[in-house]
């Protein structure tokens, strides 16, 4: 029947015939539909047809071609197919026959138009191919490539991406339907080698290639390290590859890491100050790290598979160290002993060994390792620190003096037993805390002790060193002399240990007293010895003034009664004073601070002194304008200028100059940075200068110290200064000598300024210190004070030349005579050379011109005596804050330039009128 209906349809001929024939012999289904009629029945069907649809033909002709469509496969999507007719142009689906068949078949569709010579298509030819073969292939491929843990990109031979499992897609950051499409070219890259075209060529050749790492690049830019193998398969007529991905980041992340350990641990191995010695069971080296080489004096090489116990051990400690390895083994217990190591030098070096081992894979022992470190210095020390401790222990009782370990965060306070015979008191009874301490105090000692240390503690630096009492068990104070120094600190620097002694110093308490009322007693006795001229002068006046009183009262004398009345008085009136003066120095007091003028003070001195010295010595006042007040004891103080100006006046054995010198002063960290005791605020200073024989830096060193003189017996008792020293400190002050051989001494005495005065702050404090560009030469022989100058003017913005000496600055000028050098600084006496003003004098013969500044220890007018400074301004005392230093230099240069602008302004008119 469909043999006749399509050559019902058809043109006749041989030709057709055998076309005729073609259809109905090949294997795929062919009808044809009339697009003309209404509904397009289909009006031929060859036998391929009916076996792949599972009908006859008697079921298939006439029937409509969407509803056979349909009947075949219900979930067909009509729509595109009739849209594709309307236009007349071709299409193809795919669909899953169902009926008639136990098990469905997939098969691609291809509908086309028949055309004809005018007018549309008349007829149109479905061709049904049969694809459930490679459907079920491409099933299972993606079932297997969906379950595939590595990615698997399917490529044509150009490259391009057929599928990617989802592994693939998860590698590029991507879903798969975003990689169907791309070229597999875009995505990976060898690192090394040629790219994915020339790969897929070599394939020709060879049936696979050997894995091979390569870069990825990911969706969002980012790269990926890659494992790639590539294969080739045949699928119906094409040619596809697969390209098996492994992501090997990790991989490789974990060989780096693994790598790094090893290195890592092998360093640190290597580095250890420890030493690590690994050994087999029968103790032969595996291991020597270099802490071993360097303390053995052997090397890896030469050691590596001896036995240990054959070169390194003692041979009286080998066995016992052999008998801990075998226990090591065989209990597998950690062990730890303390035995030599001798040298390959022949030292013996005492080691403490930590002894461990490690297993094989069946959990039995396989290496021994041992870490050790080298304690042979840290046994001597403790040896040492035994002989020390006794050695401590016997000094302490001969010196009589007690110990005490203070330990500042817990507040614990060990007292040694001296602490209890000195005190009197049981043992038991001194509980060992730092109250116990507090408690012993005198009331009138607690609060300035308690201060001290805190104030010590907040910068513990030097040693502590304080003299108080502490209540004895008798009731009765004792004075004791503390000494102590920090001796632990935590993490952050913080004083967590202070360790000191403390010596009973009753008896010598009692002997300065004594002294010390001597030493007034005698400055009285030199007083009166020295006045007693003008005393008795007045008292002459007095007498003769009376008698001539007696006589006009009597008649025989017309002198004014009232006129000899006055003069009596004022001669009485100043002998009252003096004698109040010697009152002063003989009394025995403590301290007894008043605010007060020291300009006052030292007016009022001024008569004692001139009578004290002798006509031998000049007493010269220079005192400051606008002093600020202080706080202090004036007789005390009195007493203490009175000792300056005798220590000056012995230091003058053929007479000389004594200058006392008051004004204010603001110390900074600059001008007390070398010195510890300095504190840094507002000062008023009293300078006691004379032109003597001056000392010895060794004896200025030790100068304060009590019962240190240069004096014969007969002449001092070394208490002066120190009671000086005392009395400045106790005042809050501080005390400053400056002295050179031959050139004489200036003791400066610095007392803090007493807060009732804020009206005489310097207004100038509060202003920046000016700066400056030029090169200044610096010349001190004190390394210390050369330091913090040139440190100080290079932060000011000036270039720095420093010299330690005359003979160091000359020598630099004449080696570079062009160099630029805009103001010479130096100090007047330096201990080598020449002094500051000779190298003064031939350095302007070389730099005529060249601005001089002079700076010195003496006190400013005493330095002023020197005959070659006398006219100069140029003078800046020690010590001097920055901004001075910077106010002065500036000042200098800046008159300097000020001067070369009017030379240079006024050379022109010379030349002018010259040349009229």
């Amino acid at each position: 029947m469909h043999r006749q209906a399509i050559r019902a349809h058809t043109p006749c001929g041989d030709e057709v015939t055998l076309n005729n024939l073609a259809i109905e012999a090949v294997s795929d289904g062919i009808f044809i539909a009339d697009a003309i009629q209404a509904g397009s029945p289909i009006v031929y069907a060859n036998p391929a047809l009916e076996r792949l649809a599972g009908a006859s033909a008697e079921d298939i002709l006439g029937r409509p071609a969407h509803r056979l469509l349909e009947s075949w496969d219900s979930d067909l999507d009509l729509a595109p197919i009739r849209a594709a007719f309307r236009k007349g142009e071709a299409t193809s689906a795919q669909l899953r026959l169902a009926n008639g068949h136990r098990t469905s078949r997939w098969c691609t569709l291809r509908l086309s138009p028949i055309a004809q010579p005018s007018g549309p298509p008349a007829q149109y030819v479905g061709v049904l191919s049969d694809i459930s073969r490679e459907i079920e292939h491409t099933i299972h491929l993606q079932h297997l490539m969906r379950s595939l843990p590595d990615g698997v990109l399917i490529t044509t031979e150009e490259g391009t991406i057929r599928d990617a499992n989802p592994a693939a897609a998860r590698l590029f950051g991507c879903s798969p339907s975003e990689l169907r499409g791309l070229s597999i070219d875009d995505l990976i890259e060898g690192a090394d080698g040629p790219r994915q075209g020339r790969i897929r060529k070599g394939l020709a050749q060879q049936s696979a290639l050997v894995p091979r790492e390569v870069a990825g690049r990911r969706q969002d830019g980012s790269s990926i390290e890659l494992e790639l193998a590539i294969n080739e398969m045949q699928m119906g007529d094409n040619r596809l590859y697969i390209h098996a991905l492994r992501d090997i980041s990790r991989r490789k992340q974990m060989a780096a890491k693994l790598w790094k350990e090893q290195h890592f641990s092998d360093t640190i191995l290597q580095t250890l100050r420890a030493l690590v010695v690994v050994t087999d069971c029968e103790g032969r080296i595996v291991r020597f790290n270099r802490a071993c080489e360097r303390l053995s004096g052997y090397c890896f090489s030469e050691v590596k598979g001896r036995r240990i116990g054959d070169f390194l051990l003692l041979p009286e400690e080998r066995d016992a160290v052999m008998a801990e390895m075998q226990r090591l083994i065989s209990k597998g217990l950690t062990t730890r002993f303390e035995k030599h190591w001798l040298t390959k030098d022949g030292k013996r070096k005492l080691i403490r060994w930590a002894s461990s081992y490690l297993t094989d894979e069946q959990d039995q022992v396989e290496f021994l390792v041992g870490t050790g470190i080298d304690i042979t210095e840290q046994e001597q020390a403790k040896q040492e620190m035994r002989r020390s401790q006794d050695r401590l222990q016997l000094a302490l009782e001969a010196a009589e003096d007690a110990l005490w370990d203070w330990n500042i965060q817990t507040g614990e306070f060990y007292f040694s037993p001296r602490w209890a015979t000195m005190l009197g008191y049981p043992a038991q009874d001194l509980a060992p805390h730092f109250d116990t301490f507090c408690a012993l105090l005198h009331p009138d000692d607690a609060q300035d002790v308690e201060g001290s240390i805190r104030s010590y503690l907040s910068k513990p630096e030097g040693r502590y060193e304080q003299e108080f009492r502490l209540r004895h068990h008798s009731g009765e104070y004792r004075w004791i002399a503390g000494r102590a120094k920090v001796m632990g600190r935590g993490p952050r620097g913080e004083p967590v240990r202070m360790v000191g002694t403390c010596s009973d110093i009753t008896g010598r308490k009692k002997v300065e007293g004594q002294l010390l009322q001597a030493q007034k007693m005698e400055a009285v006795g030199q007083l009166t010895g020295g006045m007693a001229h003008d005393f008795n002068n007045l008292l002459g006046v007095i007498v003769g003034s009376l008698e001539l009183l007696d006589d006009s009262l009597a008649g025989k004398s017309k002198r004014n009664p009232q006129q000899l009345m006055r003069m009596a008085d004022h001669a009485a009136q100043k002998a009252a004073k003096l004698v109040k003066r010697m009152l002063a120095f003989s009394r025995q007091q403590t301290l007894e601070p008043k605010v007060c003028n020291l300009n006052q003070l030292v007016k009022g001195l001024s008569e004692l002194l001139h009578r004290t010295l002798g006509e031998d010595v000049e007493v010269e006042l220079a005192l400051g304008d606008g002093l600020w007040l202080t706080r202090v004891d004036a007789g005390q103080l009195e007493s203490a200028l009175l000792n300056l100006a005798i220590n000056a006046r012995d230091a003058m054995p053929k007479g000389g100059k004594l200058t006392i010198e008051t004004s204010n002063v603001k110390l900074d960290d600059f001008s007390t940075a070398d010195n510890s005791e300095a504190v840094q605020g507002r000062h008023v200073l009293v300078a006691v200068s004379d032109n003597g024989t001056g000392m010895a830096p060794d004896t200025v060193k030790r100068a304060m110290e009590p019962f240190f003189t240069t004096k014969s017996v007969a002449r001092g008792t070394g208490l002066g200064l120190s009671m000086v020293y005392g009395f400045i400190k106790q005042s809050g002050g501080h005390v400053k000598i400056y002295s050179e051989e031959g050139y004489g001494t200036t003791v400066r005495l610095f007392l803090p300024c007493s807060a009732l005065e804020p009206e005489q702050i310097d207004d100038r404090e509060g202003q920046q210190a000016p700066t400056g560009t030029e090169t200044i030469l610096v010349v001190d022989d004190h390394d210390h004070v050369r330091m913090i100058v040139g440190a100080a003017l290079e932060q000011l913005g000036y270039k720095v030349l420093e010299a330690e000496n005359s003979d160091a600055a000359l020598e630099f000028i004449r080696r570079d005579p062009s160099a630029a050098i805009d103001l010479l600084f130096t100090d007047t006496v330096m201990g080598e050379g020449m002094d500051g003003t000779a190298l003064a004098r031939a350095f302007l013969e070389q730099r005529p011109g060249t601005p001089v500044l002079f700076t010195s220890g003496f006190a400013n007018h005493a330095l002023r005596r020197n005959k070659d400074l006398a006219s100069s301004q140029n003078i800046l005392s020690k010590p001097y804050r920055r901004s001075e230093l910077a106010r002065k230099i500036r000042q200098i240069l800046d008159a300097k330039s000020s001067e070369q602008r009017n030379e240079h302004q006024n050379q022109p008119t010379r030349q002018t009128l010259s040349s009229a």
